[in-house]
């Protein structure tokens, strides 16, 4: 290999990490902007929105992003002024592996006493139709 296309891709190398970490940045800077939306929504009661802006925060978390405690929070609260008692539940899971609250912990609690955990399974090769009924 010439020295010319080494130096060319110690460059490339080097440019990609670079870009990797102002993706990482921006990122964490579209998360803020998103949290300030989500907490001026909230404000409003305008739930649909804080629900629809804390989806849009998915992404960022697959490029490594955190969301904070508070973002969680507020997803919780959107999901149970529309009535996802499941989006709420998972929401309050990655609240309380952001940091350990009273609030949370009661929330979650009351929901697992209120409801129960169930797993339902349906095997892909099922054709048939399958009907839920309490025994």
């Amino acid at each position: 290999m010439s020295i010319f296309r080494i130096v060319a891709l110690l460059l490339c190398m080097a440019l990609s990490g670079e870009a990797l970490a102002i993706s990482k940045a921006e990122a964490e800077a579209e998360r803020v902007r998103l949290s300030e939306e989500m907490n001026r929504l909230a404000k409003r009661s305008a739930w649909r929105g804080v629900d629809r802006t804390y989806r849009s925060l998915a992404p960022l978390v697959k490029k490594g992003v955190q969301l904070t405690f508070e973002d969680h929070y507020l997803g919780a609260q959107a999901a149970r002024e529309m009535g996802n008692v499941t989006l709420v539940y998972r929401r309050l899971l990655l609240a309380r592996g952001v940091r350990v609250d009273s609030d949370v912990t009661n929330w979650l609690a009351d929901i697992l006493r209120q409801y129960g955990e169930v797993e339902l399974i349906i095997p892909d090769r099922f054709k048939g139709q399958a009907n839920l009924a309490v025994a």
